[in-house]
């Protein structure tokens, strides 16, 4: 029974087809085919939600980039794994420190105790000069994606 249900669980995180989408040449990652999206910025619209360089809105769930050379210097951070911790804390609903699970940051929207069911994942380069993050309802799924990240 407990095999039937391991091969039911990763057949549901396999299910949606995915295809490797360029992001303006910072990063790449594999995304499903049917997900689209906007850049808020390039749009003329402000958006700064979780303060990254540059943010990716899709339907189910959406992309940011940190770039160190963008790190604001009040927070005195050696690395993009030192800023953005700091930096969610101090401004975003992802307010507890980042579950570390290998090289994935995690983190669960707790705000006031409760969840409301979204999770932040990132994944910094090997230089830590750079991080991708994705947000969505999913932590599986936001997983997989993230996976995928080529710097």
């Amino acid at each position: 029974m407990a095999v039937f249900a391991v091969v039911i669980s990763l057949a549901s995180v396999y299910a949606v087809e995915t295809t490797n989408h360029d992001f303006d040449g910072l990063f790449k990652m594999d995304v499903p085919e049917d997900e689209n999206f906007t850049n808020p910025v390039e749009e003329g619209q402000y958006s700064a939600k979780l303060s990254a360089n540059m943010e990716y809105v899709g339907q189910n769930f959406s992309v940011y980039y940190y770039n160190v050379s963008n790190m604001a210097p009040d927070f005195n951070a050696a690395n993009i794994t030192d800023y953005l911790p700091q930096m969610l804390k101090s401004n975003s609903v992802f307010m507890d420190e980042p579950l570390i699970d290998g090289n994935l940051y995690i983190w669960n929207n707790t705000v006031g105790g409760s969840s409301d069911g979204s999770y932040l994942v990132g994944i910094p380069s090997e230089d830590a000069t750079e991080m991708v993050c994705v947000e969505g309802n999913n932590l599986d799924d936001l997983k997989v994606f993230i996976n995928s990240v080529q710097f």
